[in-house]
């Protein structure tokens, strides 16, 4: 694993963001210079989920962020994620401090993409915009309290959710019915929940547990450190039994659940929580990591048989691989 040279633009938009996404173009637009991400607010007397237009074009930038559309929700959004549909529509599923989750789907994306980087132009008038239209929604009726972390199933269209209760629900995106109910066995918040695979769920607290749907078993990582716990997991798109913990320490670490005693990769990145771990959804060996200070892009490549430590790289001021911030914290990245 390697750090990555990072190149960065400032864009400041009107909320206090929390979370943030990035749209799937459609399939005839993969090469668009135009991207559209989803942003959600909080510490807002109204928060809303947006959508922003943006010109991703490194060489000539011509245009700034453009908010194409919102959607109110109650309470902060605390989890946000983006999935497309096998018949190629995309929905954007959040949830909030208040327990509440939302499904919007978005209409005339594809108009936005065709008209490529000029729908950003505020003169344009003969754009047709994204609208966000609520599907479903679920108020305080899956967890008692804040939900944290939210995953998609897309095959199955189902969403996992979890809680500071130390629940982890499944519902159905159809139907809009939970299927299932998981107590997290340590009884305590849930930081972060990912879906491994059709029958295992992996679940993020003071320990890592790995939890088999159909037998009704946890198997669960501890860290070495007790004051250690895990903040956010990422599951490799394509190699499932390899995940990424990010903890409340600022270190990343590589398990192969095939053989977890120990990690196989551990070093610290951040010098504070690790708030998200974002694999590029193009380049499954890319990684994004955030935490309150730094952005960090690695190159992860779990077949290597030598790992590169590079964690005498990581100092106070260094430039390389790591994006530090001194004015403003991040709350999230995406990938």
């Amino acid at each position: 694993m390697e750090i990555l040279k990072i190149s960065s633009k400032v864009w400041f938009v009107p909320p206090k963001v929390s979370k943030v996404r990035w749209l799937p173009p459609p399939n005839s637009s993969s090469n668009s210079s135009v991207g559209v991400v989803a942003v959600g607010s909080c510490d807002q007397s109204v928060n809303r989920v947006y959508l922003y237009g943006m010109d991703c074009n490194e060489q000539n930038t011509t245009y700034d962020p453009r908010q194409l559309c919102n959607a109110t929700v109650h309470g902060c959004v605390s989890a946000l994620q983006v999935t497309k549909g096998q018949q190629g529509g995309v929905t954007i599923v959040s949830a909030t401090t208040h327990g509440n989750l939302y499904a919007h789907l978005i209409r005339n994306i594809d108009a936005f993409y065709a008209g490529g980087p000029q729908a950003l132009d505020p003169e344009s008038i003969d754009i047709e915009y994204p609208v966000l239209e609520e599907a479903n929604s679920w108020k305080k009726s899956l967890h008692k309290g804040p939900i944290t972390s939210l995953d998609i199933r897309s095959a199955e269209n189902q969403v996992i959710t979890a809680g500071e209760d130390g629940v982890v629900s499944l519902v159905d995106l159809n139907s809009g019915s939970k299927l299932l109910d998981i107590l997290n066995p340590e009884g305590l918040a849930i930081n972060c929940v990912k879906s491994i695979s059709e029958k295992r769920i992996a679940i993020a607290s003071n320990v890592l547990s790995i939890c088999d749907t159909t037998a009704g078993t946890h198997t669960k990582i501890r860290p070495e450190n007790k004051k250690t716990y895990f903040q956010t997991v990422a599951v490799h798109p394509l190699q499932r039994d390899f995940i990424l913990t990010g903890t409340n320490e600022g270190n990343i670490n590589i398990w192969d659940l095939r053989n977890n005693a120990y990690p196989v990769y551990s070093r610290p990145v951040h010098q504070d929580h690790v708030w998200e771990i974002q694999f590029n959804t193009t380049d499954p060996d890319k990684v994004v990591t955030c935490a309150s200070e730094s952005l960090c892009a690695l190159d992860f490549n779990p077949m290597r048989t030598t790992i590169p430590d590079f964690g005498s790289k990581i100092k106070k001021g260094e430039k390389y691989g790591i994006l530090h911030t001194e004015l403003y914290g991040i709350n999230s990245c995406d990938a």
